[in-house]
């Protein structure tokens, strides 16, 4: 270009021709494919509608685009299945006196969906939705009018009519909507179907996805002949519309879905452009095979289904001739009640059908005459690297953020049935005026707390491990290993309860504690077969617009807040839980940010330790959300990690001997029946699987079910003892946790460290501790007994028989329920005496074993001899040995005794 022809001689200014200038990077420049496509954008013939043209570019009325400013609004609107029954539809139009009648104005007394309803005349032109009313509802579509007509409310003329029959087969017949929509959501779908532009704001959990399903299933049914177009702001959430579309009353062939994240789909089908093709392929040939089933039925040759020429011909001259017949036959044999049963012509073709079943769904479309956004107001926003574009262009906000800060008119759903309303209280500070739906108010579920836990929600603040906090190493990718051993270790204890690994999901809000985590989860869940890897282990950005019944969530960063400071990303991450949430993180930093106050001071209002109840083992509980039960304070990290691999321990051990055999495949039935009621109710909450994890984790419902059973089979067995090592601040595990590697180290007994005094003493010293103990033995002792007497005979023909340490006298009772003819003596320390019951055949002496033992024919000890030292060993086994007559048995303990200590028994036996 010669600036000085365009100074001096007045040449054309090529810059003033140009409305958008684009420079891109020279070297991306030299690709052909990207000029090309390029100089085909540029040249696309494309048109903005009038309606929308000047809303979009920020000028005129912001109402203007609002459907009863519309000249083609719809006047009477087909719902379908929108409403359930005749009071919903009166309930969703409160201001308004609704009128049922036939097609012919009549008055209509069967009042049975599906309704078709003609609007008020007066709606046309309504400048009800001004700049300054942003809120639209149902409620409000007529007040002025209403007001002015002296509170006399305008009819609403329903017309209640019977749908076509879908015919007699199953997969023929409509599904049904189950949801009963409130006024509010109502509004929405009513604006939604109409020409021009419908904004639905909604806090999470307020029902968005339902109300966008329902606009495009009453469109689908009011504007058949019109196309719909999708799109989202990522592939999982398109993914997620795109599967409840296929559970929907819409033909396959009408679904095409674009994009990279088609094969994420849960579906075997293929719904890609080349899969499509192949679809209709297939399906042409399924048609075509029927219509020779037809010809066969009529006893015509079968050649008529050879292409779908020859079967337009077929059904044109033998189908459609034989049908005006019979109808021609009819109307001449009124008179004659089995007339069409006996004359019907295709009645051999139809003898195949089964009985109807009725299921629910709906259809799905969209027209290119309307625009319908759904939007979450506190929702994740685009992530800038330029400020000058974030700060002075707004590209940090999205198109229907710039809508509503224009004042276009939206409507904003206002409760939500997500989350227990205590999880929801923790975000619905954001919102104007956010509610609860009924059924979190009610549903059984939402009232009943989790096991093992004794909050619903918890911050959990995890301290420097092994010295240290977050880390990153590399740019950007931060890490914290202490929150990430601590949120599967918490993982693990959930499974080990029974909690289905298709209810957890994992959360964080960076992709490096993403992948650690997933290492740590490949590492310490995979390998076990009824542990496994949880449903989604995923970041917080990623998981927006899903939920799941629990979330364990690692916030990362111990130095600086991060982009956790955006209140909206908090309120993503706080709003994805339904029935637990549990939030790791540094207190100290997350609890001083000014953001996040009035969800933090609600986090902090209950402990920062982990509060667990380690006296529930089962994932089915009756204790209600508001009973904390007994709550036991994690002291962090390691702790945690011990309570974690101590139940794997007892797990395996109760799995591999239940497992290896009881005759006749009892234990197989047993497992096999866990399958109840209750792990249904449980398993029938909403979930998914997105492919972050292998496709293990599909598998893991056949382990819980399993994991169940077997929890509940060990409940009693295991919460006597628990309560020894959790009970008070004179447990057990004291010694476990403080003492045990000094006494390695330095020698001596860890509990007389702990506890000043030897083991039976200190329990001697506590009714309450003497009562745990001997039923935690009562419980082993049958455990074991009962696999013990189906498989030993060496009591047999015994005359009398003591059992040394027997407590309450439960084993050597079993042994003489068996064996009868024994005279039974059980033998323990005076005080646990005085607490054994009557048995019946047994003799209860109280004494000190090494002092001396009864006399008699056998002599029995069962988890005796681990508990003391060799020479107390050898001072016990000597006791027996003197106690038993010539000819008598030798005393047995049920634990092996290895190394130079067996040595050292055997010498001196």
């Amino acid at each position: 270009m010669d600036v000085t022809d365009i100074a001096e001689k007045g040449a054309e200014d090529v810059y003033r021709t140009f409305n958008v200038l684009m420079r891109r990077k020279p070297k991306e420049n030299n690709f052909k494919a990207i000029l090309e496509s390029i100089r085909d954008l540029m040249n696309e013939y494309c048109i903005v509608p009038d309606w929308l043209h000047n809303i979009f570019l920020g000028y005129g009325n912001p109402s203007a685009a609002q459907w009863t400013n519309m000249p083609d609004l719809l006047e009477t609107v087909d719902f379908k299945d929108t409403f359930l029954d005749a009071d919903h539809l009166k309930e969703s139009f409160p201001d308004y006196q609704v009128c049922f009648v036939n097609a012919d104005s009549t008055e209509n007394l069967n009042l049975r969906p599906p309704f078709r309803i003609r609007l008020p005349r007066t709606l046309k032109g309504n400048t009800h939705a001004l700049p300054g009313n942003k809120k639209l509802t149902i409620d409000s579509m007529n007040d002025d009018d209403m007001e002015d007509a002296g509170g006399e409310k305008e009819k609403l003329i329903v017309e209640a009519y019977i749908p076509p029959d879908p015919g007699p087969y199953p997969q023929d017949q409509p599904k049904q909507n189950s949801v009963r929509f409130t006024p509010t959501q109502i509004g929405a779908i009513l604006s939604g179907i109409q020409p021009g532009l419908t904004m639905v704001v909604g806090p999470p959990g307020t029902g968005k996805t339902d109300t966008a399903v329902q606009i495009l299933n009453v469109l689908y049914h009011n504007c058949p002949s019109q196309r719909t177009l999708i799109i989202t702001h990522s592939n999982q959430a398109l993914n997620d519309l795109f599967e409840k579309i296929m559970q929907r009353d819409v033909p396959a062939r009408y679904l095409l879905r674009l994009g990279q994240g088609e094969q994420e789909l849960a579906t075997d089908l293929d719904f890609s452009r080349q899969g499509r093709v192949n679809a209709m392929l297939v399906r042409r040939l399924e048609l075509l095979n029927e219509v020779e089933r037809l010809a066969r039925s009529l006893q015509l040759p079968e050649d008529v289904g050879y292409t779908c020429e020859t079967a337009g011909y077929f059904w044109l001259l033998h189908v459609y001739s034989r049908w005006e017949q019979f109808l021609a036959a009819c109307e001449d044999n009124k008179d004659k009640p089995t007339f069409v049963q006996d004359r019907f012509p295709f009645k051999e073709f139809f003898s195949n059908t089964p009985q109807p079943v009725l299921t629910e769904a709906g259809r799905w479309l969209c027209t290119a005459e309307t625009l319908h956004t759904d939007w979450r107001s506190s929702s994740v926003t685009p992530s800038l690297k330029n400020m000058a574009f974030q700060k002075y262009s707004h590209m940090d906000q999205s198109l229907f953020t710039r809508f509503v800060r224009l004042g276009i008119p939206y409507i904003e759903l206002n409760a939500q049935g997500r989350a227990r309303p205590s999880i929801a209280k923790l975000y619905n500070w954001r919102y104007r005026d956010l509610g609860d739906l009924p059924y979190v108010k009610e549903g059984a579920i939402f009232h009943k707390a989790n096991a093992g836990f004794s909050y619903e929600y918890q911050l959990v603040d995890v301290p420097d491990y092994h010295g240290r906090g977050e880390t990153a190493p590399s740019p950007w990718f931060y890490q914290n290993e202490g929150e990430a051993e601590y949120v599967v270790s918490v993982y693990i204890y959930m499974r080990l309860l029974g909690y289905p690994a298709n209810k957890i999901s994992i959360l964080t809000t960076y992709n490096g504690q993403k992948l650690l985590i997933r290492d740590v989860i490949n590492r310490r869940c995979v390998p076990y077969d009824f542990i496994g890897p949880p449903s989604k282990v995923t970041t917080v950005d990623k998981f927006q617009g899903q939920q799941n019944d629990f979330i364990l969530l690692s916030l990362v960063r111990t130095r600086f807040v991060g982009h956790l400071r955006d209140v909206r990303r908090l309120v993503v991450a706080m709003s994805r839980a339904r029935l637990g949430l549990y939030v790791f993180c540094r207190r100290s930093l997350f609890e001083q940010c000014y953001e996040l106050q009035p969800t933090f001071q609600l986090l902090l209002q209950r402990p920062d330790h982990l509060a667990l109840n380690l006296n529930e083992i089962s994932s089915y509980i009756e204790r209600p959300v508001e009973d904390i039960g007994q709550p036991y304070l994690v002291s962090g990290v390691e702790e945690m990690g011990h309570i974690a691999r101590l139940m794997n321990y007892q797990f395996e051990q109760y799995h591999s001997s239940n497992m290896s055999a009881p005759a006749n495949g009892a234990v197989d039935d047993t497992l096999h029946e866990s399958k109840s009621e209750e792990a249904q109710e449980m398993d029938g909450i909403e979930s998914g699987q997105n492919g972050d994890l292998p496709l293990q984790s599909q598998r893991n419902g056949e382990r819980d079910a399993k994991l169940v059973q077997m929890m509940k089979m060990t409940g009693e067995r295991c919460s006597a003892s628990s309560s020894l090592y959790t009970g008070g601040e004179d447990n057990w595990g004291r010694f476990f946790r403080f003492y045990l590697k000094d006494a390695i180290l330095e020698g001596g007994n860890p509990f007389e460290k702990a506890h000043g005094v030897p083991m039976y003493k200190h329990i001697s010293l506590n009714q309450e501790s003497v009562k745990n103990f001997n039923k935690a033995m009562d419980n082993l002792s049958s455990y074991i007994l009962s696999k013990v007497l189906d498989t030993y005979s060496g009591f047999r023909g015994l005359n009398s028989l003591v059992d040394v340490g027997g407590g309450s006298g439960v084993a050597i009772n079993m042994i003489i329920s068996k064996y009868p003819s024994i005279s039974a003596i059980n033998f323990d320390l005076p005080h646990v005496i005085k607490e054994a019951p009557p048995r019946p055949g047994v003799k209860h002496v109280g004494g000190d074993m090494f002092s001396g033992i009864p006399s008699a024919e056998a002599i029995m000890m069962k988890d005796v001899l681990h508990n003391w030292s060799d020479e107390h060993c050898i001072k016990i086994l000597k006791n027996c040995h003197d106690a038993l007559p010539k000819g008598g048995r030798e005393a047995k303990d049920r634990e092996r005794v290895q190394g130079p200590r067996r040595q050292n028994i055997k010498e001196t036996n």
